[in-house]
This record gives C-alpha cells, sequence and structure tokens, in this order.
C-alpha cells in the first residue's frame, strides 16, 4: 500500500510502498480553460486591430457621382467654368484622372486638390478665386479616390510624388513656368500641397486650408472623436499593422516638419470652429516655416471643417486677393 511521505527529508511529490521504497506522485493535470478566455481576447483585438487599419489606408471613398449629390453640386457650370478637360497621367504605379480647365495664354495656373474620401468635386468651389485672374486650373483625384487608381490612400506621403508628376503635366501642357502655377488644397489635399511645396522649389505660392500637422495625431484625435479614448488600446496596433500593409512608414508623416522648408508665399486658413481638424494643426505649420511671405487667417463664423469658404466667399475671397496681391504680385494680372 503506498502512503504519502511523512520522513522529514522526503518531498511532498513522492510515494512511498510498505517496503519504504519511493514511488513519483502522479501529477495534477492543470485545466487549459482559463487560458481560453485569455486567447480570445487576443483573437479578439488582433481582428479589430486589423479592421481599423483597413480604416486608415483602405477607407471607403465617394465616385464623382457621390460626391455630387453629397456636395449639391451638379457640375463646374456653377462656379463660372466651362466643360473641362478629362486628362490621365501615369504617376509611377497610378493613373491620375481629373479636369484640366484652361485659362488665359501665359497668364497662371493652380492646381486645386481635395481633401479625405472626397473628388475633383469638393475643389471646385475655390475655383473662382483664380478664374477671374484667367488662370489655367488643374482639378485631379487623388490616388484611390474617384477615377483614379490606386490600392490605399497614404494621407500624403505618396501623394506628394504625385503631385510632382502633375506639376510637370500642367507646366508641358499651359507652356507655365512653375514661377506662375500655384497650390491649393483642403484638408488632406492642404497636407499634400505642403509635402509638395516643400520638395518643388520655385512654385508661385502654396495655400492649405483646414490642413493637419502629423498624422498619428490627426488620426489619434479622430479616433477619440468617434470612438473615445478607450480605442487608443487598439490604435498603435491599427497603425502599426498599416504600416505594415501599405510598406510605408505612416507614423512618421509630419507636415509641420515639411513647412520648415517652405520659403514661398504660403497661405494658411482654417476655422476656430473646426472640431474635426482643430485649428492648432495649421498654426503648427505657419509657425513652421520660414517664409518671410505667410499669412494665416482663422474664419470666426461657425464654419465646419473646411467650409469657411462655403460659408463666407466674400470673406475668403478677400484674404486670398489681399495675400496674391501683396506676396505675388502680378499673378494673373
Amino acid at each position: 500500500m503506498l502512503t504519502r511521505c511523512q520522513r522529514p527529508l522526503c518531498q511532498t511529490d513522492f510515494l512511498v510502498d510498505n517496503e519504504g521504497l519511493l514511488h513519483p506522485f502522479p501529477a495534477m493535470k492543470r485545466s487549459r480553460w482559463p487560458l481560453i478566455p485569455v486567447f480570445l481576447l487576443l483573437i479578439g483585438l488582433g481582428g479589430a486591430s486589423w479592421y481599423f487599419s483597413s480604416v486608415i489606408i483602405r477607407f471607403k471613398t465617394r465616385t464623382i457621382v457621390e460626391d455630387q449629390v453629397h456636395r449639391l453640386i451638379l457640375s463646374p457650370a456653377q462656379f463660372g467654368l466651362g466643360a473641362g478637360e478629362d486628362y490621365s497621367v501615369e504617376a509611377g504605379d497610378v493613373t491620375l484622372r481629373g479636369w484640366y480647365f484652361e485659362g488665359k495664354p501665359g497668364r497662371c495656373g493652380v492646381i486645386l486638390h481635395h481633401g479625405h474620401k472626397g473628388t475633383r468635386i469638393g475643389a471646385l468651389k475655390y475655383a473662382p478665386l483664380f478664374r477671374d485672374r484667367g488662370c489655367h486650373l488643374l482639378l485631379p483625384d487623388a490616388r484611390y479616390h474617384g477615377e483614379s487608381s490606386g490600392d490605399f490612400g497614404s494621407y500624403g506621403y505618396l501623394e506628394q510624388q504625385d503631385m510632382q508628376a502633375l506639376i510637370a503635366f500642367f507646366a508641358e501642357k499651359t507652356g507655365l513656368p512653375r514661377g506662375k502655377i500655384g497650390l491649393l488644397g483642403e484638408s488632406m489635399g492642404a497636407a499634400i500641397v505642403v509635402l509638395t511645396a516643400a520638395r518643388e522649389e520655385g512654385l508661385a505660392f502654396v495655400a492649405a486650408d483646414s490642413a493637419y500637422s502629423d498624422l498619428p495625431t490627426i488620426l489619434r484625435e479622430g479616433a477619440i472623436r468617434l470612438y473615445a479614448k478607450p480605442i487608443l488600446v487598439l490604435f498603435y496596433p491599427a497603425l502599426m499593422l498599416a504600416e505594415w500593409r501599405s510598406g510605408l512608414p505612416l507614423g512618421e508623416l509630419s507636415i509641420e516638419a515639411a513647412a520648415r522648408s517652405i520659403r514661398m508665399p504660403l497661405f494658411v486658413s482654417h476655422s476656430l470652429q473646426d472640431n474635426e481638424t482643430i485649428p492648432e494643426h495649421s498654426r503648427r505649420i505657419f509657425a513652421a516655416s520660414p517664409s518671410e511671405r505667410k499669412v494665416l487667417h482663422m474664419s470666426d463664423f461657425g464654419a465646419r471643417h473646411g467650409k469657411s469658404i462655403d460659408t463666407d466667399f466674400k470673406w475668403y475671397q478677400k484674404h486670398m486677393d489681399d495675400f496674391l496681391d501683396r506676396h505675388v504680385p502680378g499673378f494673373g494680372k
């Protein structure tokens, strides 16, 4: 008969028989059931992080028609423009499509860039700022947006290279030197044109409306606004997955850092009532630029994100005209 060893030198995991011989004590089987909730939690967190990484780089965009309905815009004629000429530009692995509107020969040219999830339709409202100056206009769809190709959006990381291809195309098509070509963008488009201006010397000006200062900050602020602070548990894993899936260091994308290289005339605008991208983003970009020809305008009449020009066009037109007349003299005249 086996009994547990009672001698002081015996270990409790051995049994002793009637003859004093020791035998290993049968090991107790540990239940694996407590590990299952942990395993399921890890699977859930991984799946949620994957989903939010898709929200970051493979977000749903609008078609041209959907954007027309969204903005109640039927055609460019609403902004005093004729029928736009369709164009396409090959930029690396993507084809960029958009509209070209011819102005007066030799005057000026402006590329107008839409915001996140939108199309060239969203940039039409800025066209009247330059129409009466006789400027040629180029309104592209960003990669992964509208009719342009692309597998994902990168918030300016790849789009700045696309813009350089568009500038080259625009300059050749119009015969304009870069000193007569300006850039204007809204929201994501504003970030893209600032990033581009840091790479392109000699442009006439760059105008940024409602820009974000860096990608991680705006994504984090947006996540908190939509889902509350607990979402940050998923935010950083999602951003890392988005970087892995895109092959890009998206967490390093800083428009504020790019602004430190901008010495050309710089126009920055934002609404003080913007709760989607807080005004501090534009203040950082403005402060970072060493340009001696820069202006910052904050509207204070209740405009939502990127809606200052929609809310009070005359206010916007006045500030843009003052900026161009003072800092880009002769532009379009």
